[in-house]
């Protein structure tokens, strides 16, 4: 019995991790801001040099890729979700069922999740 309870707890908190809405955030300087941040061919930034309409969204984590923008917002266990701001180049792949998973909010800003 002991071992179900915490399989079940397992279960619900690896699916707190989930995609964010577009009303959450102001999605067009969010989007702004990450792409000035990939113009400038920066590899690494820490949470302090971050724009500051980027600081306060309170990220977790922000890596650079040759993709995109990924702006991290949750974390649990191994998984995690945020923002993610394509490069213009790249069109992530918004089907069901595929890890990791994308949902455009608007222009070239999607929400993201990954399971681990």
């Amino acid at each position: 019995m002991r071992n179900s309870l915490v399989i079940l707890v397992i279960l619900i908190l690896v699916g707190c991790v989930k995609h964010h809405a577009a009303q959450e955030f102001d999605l067009d300087k969010v989007e702004e801001a990450s792409l000035e941040i990939l113009e400038s061919d920066i590899k690494t930034i820490q949470i302090n040099e971050l724009p500051s309409i980027l600081s306060e969204l309170e990220p977790i984590h922000v890596r650079i890729d040759k993709t995109g923008v990924f702006i991290q917002l949750d974390n649990l266990f191994a998984s995690e979700s945020g923002l993610f701001i394509s490069r213009d180049n790249f069109v992530p792949e918004t089907s069901a069922g595929v890890n990791p998973s994308f949902r455009l909010l608007k222009n070239r800003a999607y929400s993201y999740v990954i399971k681990g």
